[in-house]
């Protein structure tokens, strides 16, 4: 279907839904549908709203995922860093302007797992060497934050990794998370894995909405 045209001028696309998954012989979909609203300077902002139900455990993160294409190896964000923070470890990393490449991002931990991802993210950029390409933001402005990963691999190839010389490191695309609420890590003893209550996303509905818009230099990324 054709795009329409709001009063405001901007465009805004079709709303789509994931379809229902069986697992275990019973429902465990979480309904989710998404709105790109094309903006007249020609950014996009991206509204993602689902609803995790009460019979479902806590979801390990809630947001958005997209690929980039080869050559954006370069990340530069304003949040916590330079290491990586979550909600429950993010005290140490300090809050400011921060760039690296997107490979050293990775924290090779002995048995592959999720890993490299910036708390509290104002915004993030992914380009290539001379600067070109995209920079996130959370579309409300304000105190809204994200949190904000870039990888050469996807989760599936994280998770199907069992040594950290089996992750496939692709040169055809960089992996962003643009997330509006993440768990935390837990282990905060020798003997349990268990994270804390107040660092799990509860079951419920939450919308959240990106901004993305195209950067052609590293002078255009602070503004």
């Amino acid at each position: 279907p054709a795009a329409f045209e709001p009063d405001d001028g901007a465009r805004e696309m079709p709303t789509w839904r994931l379809p229902p998954v069986q697992s275990d012989g019973r429902r465990t979909a979480i309904p989710c549908e998404t709105v790109y609203t094309v903006l007249p300077s020609g950014a996009v902002v991206v509204t993602n709203t689902c609803t995790v139900g009460a019979g479902l455990p806590p979801p390990p993160r809630v947001g958005v995922r997209l690929a980039m294409g080869p050559g954006f190896r370069r990340v530069a964000w304003y949040g916590r860093g330079p290491h990586e923070s979550y909600p429950d470890r993010r005290t140490g990393a300090k809050l400011g302007r921060h760039a690296c490449r997107v490979e050293e991002t990775d924290v090779p931990y002995m048995f592959p797992s999720e890993n490299g991802n910036f708390s509290d993210t104002r915004w993030a950029a992914v380009t290539d060497d001379a600067g070109v390409g995209l920079v996130f933001a959370p579309a409300a402005g304000g105190e809204e934050t994200l949190h904000f990963s870039a990888h050469e691999y996807t989760a599936l190839d994280l998770h199907r990794a069992m040594n950290g010389y089996e992750v496939r490191r692709r040169d055809d695309g960089t992996f962003v998370t643009l997330d509006a609420r993440h768990m935390g890590l837990g282990g905060n003893d020798s003997w349990s894995r268990a994270i804390l209550p107040q660092y799990l996303v509860p079951q419920g509905t939450y919308r959240h909405s990106v901004l993305i818009r195209p950067v052609q230099s590293a002078e255009d990324i602070g503004r």
